[in-house]
């Protein structure tokens, strides 16, 4: 806690939109008709000057929801956090429209990381994971990447995101051996390998742990401007505030908020009905107590709950 005893969140989190060109079997936003519009220029200049004011900020992380290279101003985007001094941004994508002008653009704006989801080296795996989507156009893009950035002599760093499920566990091994050629360790390259989780859906008569889940040192905020407790959320049900409507670090130190944060570093996240059913704390801490999924089983699990 900072000496005027506030706090301050070490990675803000923004959904430009849900919408996808992609239906993935491990994520739930195909589910959600809320939030296809893209955020209005209002709400993301909104967030940017006061996010842009905060002492610290670990990482300004855009695409939490949905592909972030829906918007065709993305690399304006970018740097105009640049400019205002937000120097770690992350661009999370699914690579599918990263043609080679697009990823000219995205890095000449100077982000610091982009993530590419890529699960398989398997085309007929890959395609049955991220419906919809091409895996030979995913890997050339990915390549290209690369190739682009070194290129540029751009000091982006790249990350290759590995969700792994049934459908893919045999693979991480020859993947990570495959794609270790492309990373340069000295630019700070990496593998972003998590399990598949429950997207806080799970079995409620089930006990999926305590420990304390490091978003709560995050902030998530939403298309419309709605700022939520969990990055999960993407139904926007556990509300905190709008950020059109009152400062985030006001919302961020609000009662609810500390409530929550608290009752997690306590130990008592079995407490909370928003976060009792959820496997991903352990899932990051790498004791998880749920078996490894093939699939984001929305039908068999119970919607994210509205009570706190």
């Amino acid at each position: 806690m900072a000496p005027d005893g506030l706090e301050y969140p070490r990675i803000v989190l923004i959904d430009l939109s849900t919408a996808c060109n992609a239906t993935c079997v491990m994520c739930p936003t195909q589910l959600n008709p809320l939030r296809k519009k893209l955020i209005s220029k209002s709400v993301f200049d909104a967030i940017v000057d006061q996010v842009s004011v905060l002492p610290s900020n670990e990482m300004f992380f855009i695409g939490v929801h949905g592909e972030p290279l829906l918007d065709k101003r993305l690399a304006d985007k970018v740097a105009q956090c640049r400019s205002r001094g937000l120097d770690y941004v992350l661009i999370s994508t699914n690579g599918s429209l990263l043609s080679e002008q697009r990823a000219r653009e995205l890095l000449e704006a100077g982000p610091h990381i982009v993530t590419v989801s890529l699960e398989s080296m398997d085309p007929a795996v890959f395609e049955s994971i991220r419906k919809g989507l091409v895996h030979r156009e995913i890997v050339e893009n990915l390549q290209s990447l690369f190739a682009i950035r070194d290129e540029l002599g751009s000091k982006t760093r790249i990350a290759i995101r590995f969700i792994e499920s049934q459908r893919n566990a045999n693979e991480r091994a020859s993947f990570v051996a495959y794609w270790d050629q492309f990373l340069n360790k000295e630019k700070g390259d990496y593998f972003a390998i998590d399990r598949i989780h429950n997207w806080g859906y799970g079995d409620p008569s089930k006990f999926h742990g305590n420990t304390s889940c490091p978003h709560t040192d995050y902030t998530t905020i939403l298309s419309d401007g709605n700022v939520v407790f969990c990055c999960l959320d993407h139904e926007g049900v556990h509300l905190i505030g709008n950020i059109t409507e009152r400062p985030l670090l006001d919302i961020y130190n609000g009662e609810k908020a500390r409530s929550l944060r608290n009752i997690h570093r306590s130990g008592q996240r079995h407490t909370l009905e928003m976060c009792k059913t959820c496997d991903v704390a352990e899932q990051w801490a790498g004791t998880p107590l749920d078996p490894l999924y093939s699939d984001f089983q929305a039908a068999d699990w119970v919607r994210m709950p509205a009570g706190v």
